[in-house]
């Protein structure tokens, strides 16, 4: 990998947002960060228009795949028929639609199954346009069906869900039996003068929870998202997972204090296997890998992911590499710094 690269760059969030720029501010606020993470996208998308043939390549690859994905929602319309009698009620009309998203989501997965190699292809030149790593050299790809790509697609899926799962349940649970006393008590008080006090108060603790699933979900997306990049992967220096080393830390001095959390991280770091790598990037690059993490939920929505699929991984590399600590004597990447190779 390229070393890091820390240059002058829009230091506001919105300003960000703009500019789309490859370059991290020095200094940034973290929202200006977050929104750097996401510009990235925004960055990489505007190298790939100023390259003329990789700009038709990619047009190409994703006119076909839309069209087949296009030509899969026709279908299913047309063999539905009556589109009077499904607006009819609104609960055919809602069994329609899911089916509808459905059908597009499989036909979907299953064209980029078969052709991610020209996804492969377009991110290995995308990544030469940046100035940073390939993630993989493809020169000739072909269309097939991985098996083994598959497999293991499906096998991280599984092990993320083991992972939130492992991590969520016991933190949603305890924060949902401290605020069950402070709840019913508020229950009782909710009359009176301050009935809406109580009920303002009551909402709240009732969303703690929820809070604490969704700060979790979004921790482990940012860290899916950064190991969309095989880089991240590849590293085998990376540190053991940040709150592992935290908790082994503090249960040494204080073992009877720290034995629960002991317990918690310990049943968490089991299943995560090589997750501590990408998320050794994100614990450098919480915010940047949070920005990027957004975007990335947007391609749940179906043609969003054909249109940034071959754009995240880049993305992801470009955010590791510009978050990376700078060795003595290493220069910045004159790719990240100038925008282009």
């Amino acid at each position: 990998m390229k070393g890091a690269a820390v240059v002058d760059a829009p230091a506001g969030p919105l300003a960000a947002l703009r500019a789309g720029s490859l370059q991290r501010s020095h200094g940034a606020g973290r929202l200006a960060r977050v929104a750097w993470g996401a510009a990235v996208v925004g960055g990489l998308a505007r190298v790939l228009w100023r390259e003329p043939a990789l700009r038709r390549r990619y047009l190409w690859v994703l006119g076909i795949q839309l069209a087949v994905v296009l030509a899969a929602a026709v279908g299913w319309l047309a063999f539905d028929g009556d589109l009077h009698r499904v607006t009819s009620s609104w609960r055919r009309f809602a069994r329609f639609a899911l089916t509808l998203y459905a059908t597009v989501v499989v036909t979907q997965w299953i064209v980029i199954a078969i052709s991610r190699q020209f996804h492969d292809e377009i991110s290995m030149r995308l990544a030469r346009a940046a100035g940073v790593e390939p993630d993989e050299i493809v020169e000739r790809p072909r269309l097939s069906l991985d098996l083994g790509w598959v497999f293991e697609g499906f096998q991280r899926r599984v092990q993320a869900a083991l992972v939130l799962a492992v991590s969520a349940a016991p933190a949603v649970l305890l924060l949902g039996a401290i605020v069950l006393g402070p709840s019913r008590w508020l229950a009782r008080h909710d009359d009176g003068a301050l009935r809406a006090v109580a009920l303002a108060a009551q909402w709240a603790l009732a969303q703690l929870p929820n809070a604490a699933l969704l700060a979790i979900s979004l921790y482990w997306l940012a860290v899916l998202t950064i190991g969309r990049t095989g880089h991240a992967w590849r590293d085998g220096g990376a540190p053991a997972w940040a709150p592992l080393r935290w908790v082994e830390a503090g249960s040494a001095r204080h073992p009877a204090l720290y034995g629960p959390a002991r317990l918690w991280v310990r049943a968490i770091a089991r299943p995560m296997g090589l997750l501590h790598r990408p998320a050794a990037v994100v614990a450098r690059a919480p915010w940047e890998a949070i920005g990027l993490a957004l975007v990335q939920l947007s391609t749940n929505l179906p043609g969003v992911r054909l249109l940034l699929r071959p754009l995240v991984p880049v993305a992801a590399t470009v955010v590791m590499v510009a978050t990376q600590a700078p060795a003595t004597g290493t220069e910045p990447s004159p790719g990240i710094a100038g925008g282009q190779p």
